[in-house]
């Protein structure tokens, strides 16, 4: 998400969907959970209101509760992706963003963060 911010700069409201695919035991570790750190969906709209992920707002418990946060959340789903399983140990991504004029925005990261290429 920051790649495509960065390149693409674009408001939250501008956002139709968001598509995260990713191998099927990443997609089970981060999908929907309760602790904001390790939840794709919440920390993808937190990036998308914030323009960035900050230790902070990883760690904000109570603004999973957000409205707006709330909002943003239910436009990103994550795919379980046996393609990107297969590549593992490779921790590789996907992320595209639709704009609400029908614009795709699309990153593939090779190395996502977290991993020894990119800590």
């Amino acid at each position: 998400m920051q790649i495509i911010l960065k390149r693409h700069p674009f408001e939250p409201d501008q956002v139709k969907q968001v598509i995260v695919r990713a191998a099927t035991s990443a997609a089970f570790t981060v999908n929907n959970r309760e602790m904001p750190d390790i939840c794709l969906q919440h920390m993808i709209a937190v990036m998308m209101i914030d323009k960035t992920a900050s230790f902070k707002a990883a760690h904000d418990k109570p603004r999973m509760h957000d409205p707006e946060v709330l909002r943003q959340r239910a436009k990103v789903q994550l795919i379980a992706d046996e393609e990107l399983e297969r590549l593992i140990p490779a921790r590789v991504a996907i992320v595209e963003v639709t704009l609400n004029d029908g614009t795709k925005l699309t990153e593939r990261v090779e190395a996502v963060r977290g991993t020894p290429e990119t800590p």
